[in-house]
C-alpha cells in the first residue's frame, strides 16, 4: 500500500512539474517557452487598465496547472475527452446565449462581443467534435460542476447590466486564444482523432494571433475606461469566481493527476509514432 502511494506521489509531482512531459520528448513548443508566452510578453494593452487588473487575477489567484492538467486528462481516453468536451459545450452554450442577448450597443459586454465575431460559435464546433466520438451534444446533461458554472454565467448576465459577463468572456476566450491550435495536434495524436474544431479559429486569427489578442485586450480596456474603480473591483472578483468554477469543472472527476499522466503518455506515444511514420 505504501509503495503504491509513493508511486502515486511521484506521478503527481512529475506531471505537475512538467518533468514527465520532458521525459517523453514532447515537441519543443510544449517543453520550452511556448508561442503563447512570447505573445503575452509582447502585448501592450494588457499592461494597463481593466485588462491589467483582470490579468492580475490570472497571475495571483489561479493555479494555471489545473488548466494544463485538465487538458492532459482529456487525452487519456475517448471517455475522458468526451467528458471534457461536453463540459465545455454546456458552459459555452450558457456563455454565448447570454452574450448574444447583450449585443445592444448600450451594453459594454455587447460592444466587446460585437467587436470579436471571430470568437463566436464555440458550441457548434464542440458539437462537431463530440459527434466524432459518437455523442450527440444536444442529448447530453451537464455535470454538477458544469451546471454550477453555467448558472454563475447566467447570474452574472442578470446583474449590473450584464457587465459582469466581461469577466467570464475574459476567462474563457483569452484562454482559448492563448492555447489555440497548440492543443489540437496533441489531442489528435493521443486519441487518433481529427484535430478538434474547438481549438481552431478563422485564418485571420490563426495567422495574426498576437494582433488579435491585442485587439481583444484593447476592446476590454475601451469599455473599462467608462467604468469606475468599484465596477473594476466587481469585475476582478467575478473573474476569481469564473476561474474557481473552471477549476471545479476540471477537477470534478477523481484521480486528476493519474488521468493527466495517462493523457501525457498518450500524447508522447502518439507524437513518437507520427515521427516514426514520417521516416
Amino acid at each position: 500500500m505504501q509503495r503504491h502511494m509513493a508511486v502515486a506521489i511521484k506521478i503527481r509531482h512529475a506531471v505537475a512539474s512538467g518533468s514527465f512531459l520532458r521525459g517523453l520528448g514532447f515537441p519543443q513548443q510544449l517543453r520550452h517557452r511556448s508561442e503563447s508566452a512570447h505573445i503575452f510578453e509582447g502585448l501592450k494593452a494588457n499592461k494597463t487598465g481593466l485588462s491589467k487588473k483582470l490579468d492580475s487575477v490570472l497571475k495571483n489567484s489561479h493555479d494555471m496547472r489545473i488548466f494544463g492538467l485538465g487538458f492532459l486528462r482529456s487525452c487519456a481516453s475517448h471517455a475522458e475527452y468526451a467528458h471534457f468536451m461536453q463540459s465545455h459545450y454546456h458552459f459555452y452554450i450558457a456563455l454565448e446565449e447570454t452574450l448574444s442577448l447583450q449585443c445592444s450597443q448600450t451594453s459594454a459586454i455587447g460592444r466587446i462581443w460585437n467587436a470579436c465575431p471571430e470568437l463566436h460559435g464555440a458550441p457548434k464546433r464542440l458539437e462537431t467534435d463530440l459527434c466524432h466520438v459518437g455523442i450527440d451534444a444536444k442529448e447530453t446533461v451537464p455535470s454538477s460542476a458544469t451546471a454550477a458554472y453555467a448558472n454563475a454565467i447566467k447570474h452574472a448576465a442578470a446583474r449590473d447590466r450584464g457587465d459582469l459577463l466581461i469577466s467570464h468572456f475574459y476567462t474563457r476566450y483569452l484562454a482559448d486564444l492563448f492555447g489555440g491550435s497548440m492543443l489540437a495536434s496533441p489531442t489528435s495524436a493521443a486519441l487518433g482523432l481529427q484535430p478538434p474544431q474547438f481549438y481552431k479559429f478563422p485564418e485571420a486569427v490563426e495567422t495574426q494571433r498576437a494582433s488579435y489578442i491585442e485587439h481583444v485586450y484593447a476592446s476590454i480596456n475601451k469599455e473599462g475606461e467608462k467604468m469606475d474603480d468599484i465596477a473594476h473591483e466587481g469585475l476582478v472578483e467575478e473573474a476569481r469566481c469564473a476561474f474557481t468554477h473552471n477549476a471545479a469543472v476540471y477537477m470534478e472527476q477523481p484521480k486528476l493527476f493519474w488521468g493527466a499522466f495517462r493523457g501525457a503518455f498518450n500524447i508522447g506515444r502518439g507524437m513518437f509514432l507520427r515521427k516514426v511514420a514520417l521516416r
